[in-house]
């Protein structure tokens, strides 16, 4: 899973587009809502159980830009087409389970290895399937933030705490707008590095307010730098993904020797196994959710990288 960093460089974090509020309180236990990149989240319903809400989410028509979304007491849990995204852990690792109800870890996973994985659902005992360099597998979910493919472009905030002020203006000054209890996730618009605080600037039910960056804020990088190229210079199979390191987040990449010709020179794959490559999101995500690769531009063909299958025998 730990493969050599070939280069390093920074990412830049901050766009200032209108991205919407991201994450509604839910009326009962779960809801479903669709998350667009474009507007206010628009909710289906409210429901008291996990599988209520995921007949209900599979039921919605979801797309790139429109991601049916299933939220629990206001953060979300699952969703149709979505990335899970670790949350910075600094040199510490996070236990990976076979089964969702296992009480020992098989594997672990550390985010200076790896950022995101594929999301494939969720189990009501608070833990995520996802899978990550060819391992499926169950993962607190606290450990990450589940981001529908809609919002991969955008930057987010997780703001955790009891009766968090959100203002008009980026100061104590600023007149109280609203205040805020629980877990919520929001894109945020603007940041203003002030005197006290770092402030982000978000959408709250329509109100565009500011909220002081304390403790009670984490601040996410919610874009996607995993995928492969065929690299058309030197005609070599490049993985690139993205790593948190020394407080911030880093792009790498591992070249991975001959690149398959099938795959077009230049252009991006998706893949969260190394063997099979897909042009688009969506069908990737399809796919591993029903344990199949019939979407994929190689379904019959798959690619080993010679360097990582060699045996261990001399």
């Amino acid at each position: 899973m730990k493969k050599i960093l070939n280069g390093l460089f920074m990412i830049m974090v901050l766009s200032l587009g209108f991205i919407p509020f991201y994450g509604a309180e839910a009326l009962g236990s779960y809801s479903v809502e669709m998350v667009s990149g474009t507007s206010n989240n628009k909710v289906i319903g409210s429901y008291n159980s996990y599988s209520e809400a995921l007949n209900v989410m599979n039921s919605q028509k979801s797309s790139e830009n429109s991601v049916a979304t299933i939220y629990r007491n206001g953060v979300p849990v699952d969703s149709k087409y979505a990335i899970f995204k670790f949350k910075p852990s600094g040199n510490s690792t996070f236990p990976l389970y076979r089964n969702s109800n296992s009480t020992s870890a098989y594997t672990s996973i550390n985010t200076n290895y790896a950022g995101d994985a594929a999301l494939l659902g969720y189990s009501d005992n608070g833990r995520a399937l996802i899978m990550i360099s060819g391992f499926t597998g169950w993962i607190d979910i606290n450990n990450g933030v589940v981001t529908p493919i809609s919002l991969l472009a955008a930057n987010m905030i997780n703001v955790n705490g009891e009766g968090v002020r959100l203002r008009s203006e980026p100061n104590m000054s600023g007149s109280i707008v609203a205040k805020i209890s629980g877990n919520y996730n929001f894109n945020y618009l603007d940041v203003y590095n002030g005197s006290d605080y770092t402030w982000y600037k978000i959408n709250y039910n329509g109100n565009l307010v500011w909220v002081a960056g304390g403790s009670w804020v984490t601040r996410y990088d919610s874009t996607l730098s995993t995928y492969y190229n065929h690299y058309g210079p030197t005609g070599n199979l490049i993985h690139h993904f993205t790593v948190y390191s020394g407080g911030s987040y880093t792009e790498s990449f591992t070249n991975l020797g001959t690149s398959p010709s099938y795959l077009v020179k230049d252009a991006r794959y998706y893949s969260f196994d190394g063997n099979y490559f897909y042009s688009n999101l969506t069908s990737m995500l399809d796919d591993y959710r029903s344990g199949v690769y019939s979407h994929s531009v190689n379904s019959n063909s798959p690619h080993y990288a010679y360097y990582l299958y060699l045996t261990s025998k001399s």
